[in-house]
């Protein structure tokens, strides 16, 4: 009891079984802005993660930060910068994960511990994003036996970030779709 809590706003959604949905190449960090969530590490990582993407074939993606926290000056602050170098990226806080979430197409769980039950990433999951996971904790245990997911090292970089996100697109190609 007060251990549940429901997110109002969702549309319809398949809560039996997870289905990737093809979307816009939207990237998504939503959640807590702090140390343990790496917020700010993956922020920092957008320029290298962006170059590679291209590299690899992939075009107009954006970055979507979303969340409180205390380190949310610093990464708005980094968002501007990044804004001004020609950088995708939004920063924005919401309290409805769907206006977030029903556009995202990678989601991005990079806490330093567990995090386990996550409810941004059974709500992003639910909403048919691609998770991106560090590979710590119980947190795993929330895509045990999914096919569609990608994995990062807790003290993960830009390479391995963006190698995750290519492998979606490597996922929406198998199955026919673009991005």
């Amino acid at each position: 009891r007060n251990r549940v809590r429901v997110t109002q706003g969702f549309g319809p959604i398949d809560s039996c079984e997870f289905q990737l949905l093809s979307k816009d190449p939207s990237l998504v960090f939503f959640g807590r802005l702090d140390k343990e969530k790496q917020a700010l590490r993956f922020v920092n990582c957008i320029p290298q993660i962006s170059e590679k993407l291209r590299q690899g074939g992939m075009r107009d993606f954006t970055y979507v930060i979303s969340g409180r926290g205390a380190d949310e000056h610093l990464i708005a602050a980094a968002v501007r910068s990044l804004q001004e170098k020609g950088e995708r990226v939004a920063f924005t806080e919401s309290q409805r994960p769907a206006d977030i979430l029903s556009t995202g197409a990678v989601y991005f769980s990079l806490q330093r511990h567990s995090n386990y039950p996550s409810r941004s990433l059974a709500e992003a999951m639910m909403s048919g994003c691609y998770p991106v996971l560090t590979e710590v904790g119980t947190s795993p245990k929330m895509v045990t036996g999914l096919d569609w997911s990608g994995w990062v090292p807790r003290d993960f970089d830009a390479d391995e970030l963006a190698d995750s996100i290519l492998g979606y697109q490597t996922l929406c190609e198998q199955r026919g779709d673009t991005i």
